[in-house]
């Protein structure tokens, strides 16, 4: 109802205004007139693009109107092929299901930007994700997932990849073409190193790799000049390497429950540490300086013993 009201409105508005083009003679009143036009359009499209669509039944009155889909926790086992007819959706929220495949067919979805797979029942990742390059936003965290395909490589736009609460070993070598990433979520799976080719993605900003078993941060990560934020706590870290000491936009830091008995010193160049997490390293020792670094971090939970 709502969206036919909108229409009614838009229609009603388009043609006063073509009333005032016809009465209207002069060029630079045409003008003005025509501006609004186009401005009650846009407005109009936006409310259209804006709107979320929570059932199937609904979204196929007008298949080509819907941009935002969300069966989220419907219990469903497989997709409706009618998915397909929504060739402009750039929103699709499959999350809390109990899918373990997807249809060919989505990749008629050249639209489509977020895709959201979380807390179903995949065991691997569905080929035909990666035949959707327009994607920029993949969640599949809380699956059954041991690996990722190479083929991943192929989504070129993604900016936010989720993968937490998986099963995952390693990962492919494809994923270090992937550099528009600024967010990877890795943690609670089973990683015992952070591969080389994540320190390929330069763009990161935000890395979570906590609750996993790695035993060693490569002096690489200081190829990730642009990270802001890092999680490493849950592991099993005995050091930390000086070269963390470049990354000049480190906000945040979370080591907590490692087993560290010391910090490098450059630990200290880290001007723009804002909150930095280190407790449950029963074994750590901070020099003088680097205690008085830490009395300067806004949030800092560690006890200077």
């Amino acid at each position: 109802m709502q969206k036919l009201t909108n229409l009614n409105m838009l229609d009603n508005a388009i043609s006063i205004i073509f009333e005032f083009l016809i009465f209207f003679k002069t060029p630079f009143m045409k003008k003005i007139i025509l501006s609004i036009l186009i401005l009650f359009i846009t407005i109009a499209g936006y409310g259209q693009k804006d709107e979320i669509y929570y059932s199937m039944a609904d979204a196929l009155q007008k298949p080509l109107q819907v941009y935002y889909l969300s069966l989220y926790s419907n219990d469903l086992t497989t997709l409706p092929a009618d998915i397909c007819k929504f060739t402009n959706l750039t929103n699709l929220v499959l999350s809390s299901n109990k899918l373990n495949s997807l249809p060919e067919c989505l990749t008629k979805l050249t639209h489509l930007t977020t895709l959201e797979l979380e807390s179903n029942q995949f065991t691997s990742m569905p080929d035909v994700i990666t035949r959707i390059p327009s994607l920029t936003t993949l969640y599949l965290n809380s699956n059954q997932l041991i690996e990722l395909p190479e083929s991943i490589s192929k989504l070129t736009n993604l900016t936010t990849l989720e993968l937490f609460n998986n099963q995952i070993t390693k990962l492919p070598d494809g994923i270090s073409k992937l550099t528009k990433l600024t967010t990877l979520y890795l943690n609670s799976n089973q990683l015992t190193s952070i591969p080389e080719n994540v320190f390929k993605l330069s763009n990161l900003t935000m890395l979570k790799l906590f609750n996993n078993k790695i035993t060693k941060l490569s002096e690489s990560i200081s190829k990730l000049t642009k990270l802001e934020t890092l999680y490493l706590n849950s592991n099993q870290l005995t050091s930390i390497p000086e070269s963390i000491g470049t990354l000049s936009h480190l906000s945040t830091i979370n080591f907590n429950e490692n087993q560290l008995t010391s910090l490098p010193k450059s630990i200290v160049k880290l001007s723009e540490l804002k909150v930095f997490h280190i407790d449950n390293n029963d074994n750590l020792v901070l020099t003088a300086e680097q205690q008085q670094f830490v009395k300067k971090v806004h949030n800092i939970e560690w006890i200077i013993k």
